[in-house]
């Protein structure tokens, strides 16, 4: 009996998972253009808000500036964990890390996140479909979808398929992610800072020989 009841339960109880979409399927990045530039607006955990540059060309390399304060710059290789070249474009130094040093700083960098602003939750999520009719923008339709996650506001996102980002993301009625820009040529910023004089900090050096 205590079996059945177990099992019973846990047919009661599937209802709450079996609506949540998967996160790979309604967040698709394999039709996007090659080479995507934005520009966006979003607000922080402590809602301060930034704007950010991004350039990504397909799912190798990434360059993200922010604030005209920090750029970092990816390049992923085949086999091997990615490269980041940060850029201190205040004090003009810039470090080498990869994932796994970045980690052990405290830095939780993800590429997923990097490239294509949303990263999949570690723990528990509801991910649905919402009723409201795509938004349409200069870039083209977006989908809206609603994340819920314990502890968390809910959030809205209006997802493109065609460019493999979300053009907007609401919380409690006013956008924490905006993009106010989308081309697929890159501006000559990126390469003009990284063409700058730095001075040049090894973390993984200076981590592994602690």
């Amino acid at each position: 009996m205590r079996l059945v009841k177990l099992a019973l339960g846990m047919l009661l109880a599937a209802p709450a998972f079996a609506d949540t979409l998967d996160w790979n399927t309604a967040f698709p990045v394999d039709q996007a253009p090659r080479q995507v530039y934005l520009q966006a607006n979003y607000l922080d955990s402590k809602g301060m808000p930034h704007a950010l540059q991004m350039w990504r060309e397909g799912e190798q390399q990434l360059t993200r500036l922010t604030d005209h304060n920090v750029m970092i710059s990816i390049l992923r290789q085949t086999g091997t964990e990615e490269n980041y070249q940060l850029y201190d474009l205040k004090r003009h130094t810039v470090t080498s890390a990869d994932r796994s040093h970045l980690y052990r700083i405290g830095i939780y960098a993800n590429w997923n996140g990097m490239a294509h602003i949303l990263t999949m939750p570690q723990g528990t999520y509801t991910l649905t479909t919402e009723q409201t009719a795509p938004l349409a923008t200069a870039w083209g339709l977006c989908h809206w979808y609603q994340l819920n996650m314990p502890n968390q506001d809910d959030r809205h996102i209006c997802w493109s398929s065609a460019w493999a980002l979300p053009l907007l993301i609401q919380q409690n009625h006013q956008p924490i992610f905006e993009i106010t820009a989308l081309d697929t040529s890159a501006p000559a910023i990126f390469a003009n800072y990284a063409r700058l004089p730095y001075t040049r900090i090894d973390t993984n050096v200076d981590i592994d020989a602690d």
